[in-house]
């Protein structure tokens, strides 16, 4: 019968706490076996919470780390968005300004803080589900 290392290590138990050989072989096995059940009832929770902590705490490592790549690429995504957006509204203004009479430019700038409220307006609304 090949012995485990935990069933080599209770038998030595065994034996240097009895501080003899067991005569009766059967006798032995028995004690060996309960000693190994209670160390195993007793153990087995504690390993088992002890490798549930580490998986937790793995998991929410790669939680985080996950969350930190895809933050970055919002971040690089929000930064190429927001220079696109200002080079297209630069270019629009250009035009515009040429279009406004130079009499009317306050109501050109109240017109075009009015849009800017809008749109903000627009961009911060939650949608409807």
């Amino acid at each position: 019968m090949a012995q485990n290392q935990l069933d080599t290590v209770i038998a030595y138990y065994v034996r240097h706490k009895f501080r003899c050989d067991v005569p009766n072989e059967d006798e032995f096995g028995e004690i060996v076996e309960a000693i190994k059940t209670n160390i195993l009832e007793e153990a087995l929770p504690q390993i088992s919470e002890k490798k549930l902590s580490e998986a937790r705490e793995k998991v929410e490592e790669e939680a985080r780390q996950y969350k930190k790549q895809l933050l970055q690429k919002v971040r690089i995504s929000l930064i190429v968005e927001t220079i696109f957006i200002a080079f297209l509204v630069g270019i629009v203004v250009n035009q515009v300004t040429n279009l406004i009479p130079k009499q009317h430019w306050r109501l050109a700038i109240i017109i075009s803080m009015g849009l800017c409220v809008f749109m903000v307006i627009l961009a911060t609304v939650e949608p409807k589900e």
